[in-house]
């Protein structure tokens, strides 16, 4: 059994990493894939509506409007279609070798290099916060390395930037991680379903951080 306080073999692409935390990161990334694929199956039906379905009272029963902004019957459907190919395009970012890491204890947020587009740099809060508030970070991140830009950090803050200038919103990545957390969150054992018909989002805008990830 290997040490889990030595470092990762692979420090090509786990540089600095001891093995304890190679494995808690990849658990993480895991937990990643999932959500965004649930950010996705929830997305994709408003692309296309189904016969039958009336999508602004889906949008708003489904709370796309919390992150995204009110429906609007010209946009809403492009904006869901973008979301998913952002999702999908993370999603590639995930799913490859190429994906490197670099623990830097000095510093204590987790950030990328933007000239750098396959490297996540890890701060020494990673390894130390809330399991969910890690799998924000990482989903975080991942949205940088496809070149969106932070305009708004937090649930409070990016609520009300979707409520206020959506079209900005589409592209602040923490609106991306926490939409796919909202998705995911109602599967953990234990947790409140997905909040439904919350027409002020205040649910939304609620810290779930305390929920643990199954092998965090």
């Amino acid at each position: 059994m290997s040490d889990p306080n030595a470092l990762h073999p692979d420090q090509h692409r786990f540089k600095n990493l001891t093995n304890d935390q190679v494995r808690r990161l990849q658990k993480i990334m895991d937990f990643a894939v999932i959500s965004i694929d649930h950010a996705i199956k929830r997305l994709q039906p408003m692309i296309s509506p189904p016969v039958g379905c009336n999508p602004a009272e889906r949008w708003n029963r489904e709370n796309y409007h919390c992150w995204w902004g009110e429906f609007d019957a010209q946009r809403s459907s492009r904006t869901a279609q973008l979301c998913v190919t952002r999702y999908q395009a993370v999603k590639g970012k995930l799913n490859t070798s190429k994906l490197r890491f670099k623990l830097r204890k000095e510093e204590r947020y987790t950030n990328v290099a933007p000239y750098w587009g396959w490297r996540i740099y890890l701060g020494a809060n990673f390894f130390r916060s809330r399991s969910l508030d890690s799998l924000s970070t990482l989903i975080h991140e991942l949205f940088h390395l496809i070149g969106l830009v932070d305009l708004r950090y937090s649930r409070d803050a990016c609520v009300t930037l979707a409520q206020t200038l959506p079209i900005l919103a589409r592209g602040n990545p923490d609106n991306y991680a926490y939409y796919a957390l909202d998705c995911y969150r109602n599967q953990l054992s234990g947790a409140s379903h997905l909040a439904m018909d919350d027409p002020y989002c205040q649910l939304a805008r609620q810290d779930h951080g305390s929920i643990r990830l199954p092998g965090t």
